[in-house]
């Protein structure tokens, strides 16, 4: 059974363990992060500091809080017979509480911070609603590729599920495959969106980009000379997502 050697949270934050293998673990907590050892042999308590083998360290405290939220998550049972003040050092204790040697101890700390460090995938709904509020929030703006919710492959492949799925939705998820051309690789953080003049009225596509070319002038006259190189690759590429789209339509309609 696991027993407790040692704790504190006045000198030092941290916690010294007996595992069922009769291994020592040390759980020490800073302000820099977390650090956990491990050391099998007599006097373990003694030794650990200076020859234990590390089983899991972060030098980050924010990470290392998150790692503790997921242990939390994956051990709500307390079983340390002592309770902390420190919500960091409660996790950690009471995941190594319930380990039995020192290795299972690295699997389950590790294995929850690669849990933190791994985004959650998200489902296709998410990912298309995602894609409606960036159409919201730039109708007229293009952006880079990694602005997409998923890879642009992934976005198309999920548009067509969706679409399949939902009948009543189908007009709006065909102007969702096509805004996939607003995002294109090598344009960078910065969101090249053209403001022109107020339009005629029936202005259609070609005109559009004529006031534009018109308007390239002022302080803006680099953001607007990006713009219009990068909606000429943009309009090819709808093009293309056009074309895309009618022979889904028909193979899915078929």
């Amino acid at each position: 059974m696991t027993k407790l050697l040692h704790s504190s949270e006045t000198i030092g934050c941290g916690a010294t363990l007996e595992l069922d293998s009769k291994e020592t673990c040390l759980i020490s907590v800073a302000r820099t992060g977390v650090l956990v050892k491990g050391y099998r042999g007599r006097f373990g308590r003694f030794w650990i500091g200076f020859f234990g083998a590390t089983l899991y360290r972060e030098k980050s405290i924010y990470r290392a809080a998150n790692t503790a939220t997921a242990l939390d998550a994956l051990f709500p049972q307390r079983a340390v017979p002592v309770t902390f003040r420190n919500p960091v050092l409660a996790a950690f204790t009471n995941v190594v509480w319930h380990c039995s040697s020192a290795f299972e101890v690295a699997v389950k700390l590790n294995e929850a911070a690669i849990q933190i460090a791994t985004p959650t995938e998200k489902s296709p709904a998410e990912l298309l609603d995602a894609l409606c509020e960036l159409m919201e929030q730039y109708p007229t703006a293009l952006l880079d590729s990694s602005k997409l919710p998923a890879p642009k492959h992934k976005m198309k492949a999920v548009i067509k599920d969706v679409w399949k799925r939902e009948p009543r939705l189908r007009g709006p998820i065909k102007n969702a495959y096509t805004y996939l051309s607003h995002f294109q690789d090598g344009i960078g953080d910065t969101v090249l969106d053209f403001k022109i003049p107020a339009l005629p009225v029936g202005a259609n596509h070609d005109g559009i980009i004529q006031i534009a070319k018109e308007s390239v002038s002022g302080p803006h006259n680099k953001i607007n000379e990006q713009w219009l190189m990068w909606e000429k690759i943009s309009t090819s590429e709808m093009e293309i997502l056009l074309q895309e789209w009618r022979a889904f339509e028909v193979q899915a309609n078929a």
